[in-house]
């Protein structure tokens, strides 16, 4: 599936006009990941974060979402280092998925 939004934003900051980069992601067959913001940077991201995936053999939430966190952080450190907080663009990620019950027991526990 691939959503294309056109948007329009903040002419002070990064803009994008008629925005066709992919925002909705498959990371495994547990996964998936939405971006929203500086797409070309985020887009990049996720690139590299499915080459971490692959190679470390991931496939669910909670295992995908710390990689994510590194990596995004890092990666938008290093791209904006230069740049005060203010000045710098959003980057978001929404990530969904089922986590395993291997490392959460207790989700079997239906007593709650």
């Amino acid at each position: 599936m691939r959503l294309i939004v056109g948007t329009v934003g903040d002419p002070r900051g990064l803009t994008a006009i008629n925005d066709s980069y992919t925002k909705i992601f498959k990371l495994s067959n547990y996964c998936g990941i939405a971006i929203a913001g500086a797409s070309e940077l985020a887009a990049k991201i996720v690139d590299e974060l499915n080459i971490i995936i692959e190679h470390k053999n991931l496939k669910f939430a909670d295992e995908i979402l710390d990689e994510t966190r590194q990596l995004a952080r890092m990666r938008y450190d290093d791209c904006f280092a230069k740049f005060s907080l203010h000045d710098r663009p959003s980057l978001a990620f929404t990530l969904v998925g089922y986590q395993n019950r291997r490392t959460y027991p207790h989700c079997n526990d239906h007593s709650y």
